[in-house]
């Protein structure tokens, strides 16, 4: 810390942004369980008071920068909207962002608001053929790794021929192996 922060009474100083990140998101729950406060205009008018700040603009950036109406409510237990939230506080309090998002989302599972984990594509109801898509990711990952730009526009239509030419073969002749008609009539 500077001598600068280590002399701050008014407020709270962190030894690192994580942890000041955290703070905010655990103030932010509280206003939630509390105070029943789940919407922009509610969270921002007890974080910054109207006889201090001007709220009408604050809550305005901050519901654009989260796509909402200021009385709409928010879901501040989810990762994602916790993100915009505090990016869009940061920006409003220090006039820049000077964080990246790991060092946001760090401080946002600090507070215990965890990103949701990504389906696998075995598990997406979207794609049919399972098991011929199992198969792509393998290779997908392989080829991924020699040549990154190429593939990025590769992997959509890997995955479209290897599942069209398993659904093809199914239809026809019924000929794939027992495990993979199991997986493509789900």
């Amino acid at each position: 810390m500077t001598p600068e922060q280590k002399g701050e009474t008014r407020f709270c100083v962190f030894r690192s942004p994580e942890w000041g990140i955290r703070a905010l998101v655990k103030i932010i729950q509280t206003y939630e369980r509390k105070y029943s406060l789940d919407t922009v205009r509610g969270i921002i008018n007890r974080w910054a008071p109207p006889v201090e700040n001007d709220t009408g603009s604050y809550i305005s950036q901050v519901a654009k920068a989260l796509d909402v109406e200021p009385d709409e409510p928010l879901n501040i237990f989810k990762a994602r909207t916790m993100l915009v939230l505090c990016k869009a506080i940061i920006r409003h309090e220090n006039g820049v962002q000077p964080y990246d998002d790991a060092t946001i989302r760090a401080g946002i599972a600090l507070a215990g608001v965890k990103a949701p984990k990504p389906k696998p594509l075995l598990a997406s109801k979207r794609l049919r053929g399972g098991a011929m898509v199992g198969g792509a990711t393998t290779r997908m990952s392989r080829c991924a790794c020699r040549e990154p730009r190429r593939n990025r526009l590769s992997v959509p239509i890997l995955i479209t021929g290897l599942v069209s030419r398993a659904e093809g073969a199914h239809r026809k002749s019924g000929s794939l192996p027992a495990r993979h008609r199991a997986l493509l009539d789900r």
